[in-house]
């Protein structure tokens, strides 16, 4: 369940968390969401109140500190975001902060991920979301390519893609090929 606690100082928003366990009648051990505006202090303007980001950070709390209990859902998990908003102690996240690096990055569902080979992607399946760097989530969400030589996985931007065909091949399947010139198109010697 997700939760809101209270915080110490007087007038400050309640905390959110999720109840990973309870260890004992009076305790609750609780993962952290942050609000934007808290840790972000340059990037503070223009985050929604609901918006929080995820950690991997927990403590334990009493359980006294419990206020009410609240949704928590990832973005693509809304299908009407200013409805959902709307509704009283729903919250939405898109990013994990790590607090000792200070640094974002986001979180992407594993359903969406698409741009890894069949067994990484059996894999990544067993866990809701994915954690990459802020902004690479296209890397993941590509379509899967594959060489046509040698059927293995291409990592994006490492093969050579034909204009033509639209087929795509590992630079070292294509013997004298190194890589296409900026600014012009591949053409593959079969085309």
């Amino acid at each position: 369940d997700f939760v809101m606690l209270r915080s110490d100082a007087v007038g400050d928003p309640y905390f959110i968390g999720r109840i990973m366990s309870i260890p004992d009648p009076t305790q609750v051990v609780i993962q952290w969401f942050y609000r934007p505006q808290d840790i972000l202090k340059t990037r503070a303007r223009g985050h929604p109140s609901r918006q929080l980001l995820a950690t991997m950070y927990s403590d334990t709390n009493p359980r006294r500190a419990i206020v009410d209990k609240c949704v928590v859902r990832h973005v693509s998990e809304i299908a009407d975001l200013v409805d959902y908003c709307s509704q009283p102690n729903h919250f939405y996240f898109e990013h994990l902060y790590e607090r000792f690096i200070k640094r974002l990055y986001d979180v992407v569902p594993s359903s969406k991920v698409t741009n890894r080979p069949p067994k990484v992607l059996e894999k990544l399946r067993q866990f809701p979301y994915v954690l990459i760097e802020e902004g690479k989530e296209g890397e993941l969400t590509k379509p899967y390519l594959e060489c046509k030589i040698c059927d293995q996985w291409i990592e994006h931007g490492s093969g050579l893609h034909c204009a033509l065909c639209d087929l795509t091949y590992h630079r070292h399947c294509l013997p004298g090929v190194n890589r296409a010139r900026a600014g012009f198109e591949w053409v593959c010697h079969w085309c």
